[in-house]
């Protein structure tokens, strides 16, 4: 059984802003596990979810602002691990020496998707090294000199 502790407030995020409708907070997913990954913002906890599905899933804390992470100290010292997927900038960095503080067994996770900004910015560039794959692979350029033309052909 899954126990989401989310209060009443929206993230709201386009290409254009990102905004929270109500009062920001933190989010928890609790599976009864022994371990805590910890999440910046949701897209981050849903791009993990996506590149590591997990067999035997964890709990989850998801700041949504690095600012939260005050709110979050109580509940580090339930955990025997803590993994750290924090933003590879200034902020991150912040958050991550917070944690310590608190937890200085944690985990942290973002040299594995170094030099991108974050672990959705990570899956953006796998999702489009694998679509550029595909073409390369599904495509073939055939040159007919009297027309002087490229002309794609799936190979079968």
């Amino acid at each position: 059984m899954v126990n989401l502790t989310v209060f009443s407030s929206y993230e709201i995020r386009s290409s254009f802003s990102k905004i929270c409708l109500g009062k920001k907070d933190i989010t928890t997913i609790k599976n009864n596990s022994a371990n805590l990954k910890v999440f910046e913002g949701f897209t981050d906890y849903l791009s993990h979810k996506i590149l590591e599905p997990e067999k035997t899933p964890s709990d989850y804390l998801i700041l949504n602002s690095v600012a939260m992470v005050h709110k979050a100290s109580g509940l580090f010292g339930n955990y025997k691990s803590v993994e750290m997927y924090l933003d590879n900038d200034r902020a991150g960095e912040q958050c991550r020496d917070s944690i310590l503080k608190i937890f200085p067994e944690a985990d942290d996770r973002s040299n594995e998707y170094f030099p991108h900004q974050d672990l959705n910015d990570f899956l953006i560039s796998q999702e489009e090294k694998t679509l550029e794959n595909k073409l390369e692979k599904n495509q073939t350029a055939i040159h007919e000199p009297e027309g002087n033309r490229n002309i794609y052909r799936r190979k079968r």
